[in-house]
């Protein structure tokens, strides 16, 4: 979510879009595995019978839909960052935004959870 403040990364050899469309291609067999358990998960507590089919396709499919090729949008994470910053007299610089702030993180992942929650309810 913020290439190159977290873990060791050589970002300065490598465009950025090129490094998020390596991270997101890492990242999508992760997801789609979560996902295929959470959908087998739900179908089991709807249903009174354990064979709850095969979850794996409409986990591939809703892995496709959150993780397009053209993923990548910096702007948005940026945008966070600056409001954070804008937001508090008390921050030094972006970085330390990023690296100090914990409740940026927090609203970060839960966006994601919920653009992942609203994509499995469709």
């Amino acid at each position: 979510m913020y290439p190159g403040y977290f873990g060791r990364q050589d970002l300065k050899q490598r465009e950025p879009r090129c490094h998020i469309g390596q991270s997101v291609a890492a990242l999508a067999p992760k997801i789609e595995q979560e996902m295929e358990q959470c959908l087998c998960y739900g179908r089991e507590r709807e249903s009174s019978r354990s064979d709850v089919g095969d979850c794996a396709p409409r986990a591939r499919e809703l892995t496709q839909v959150f993780l397009p090729p053209s993923t990548g949008n910096p702007q948005a994470a940026a945008a966070r960052r600056a409001a954070a910053f804008d937001g508090d007299p008390a921050a030094s610089n972006l970085d330390e935004v990023v690296l100090a702030y914990p409740g940026l993180l927090a609203v970060s992942v839960y966006r994601i959870a919920h653009a992942l929650y609203d994509l499995a309810c469709r």
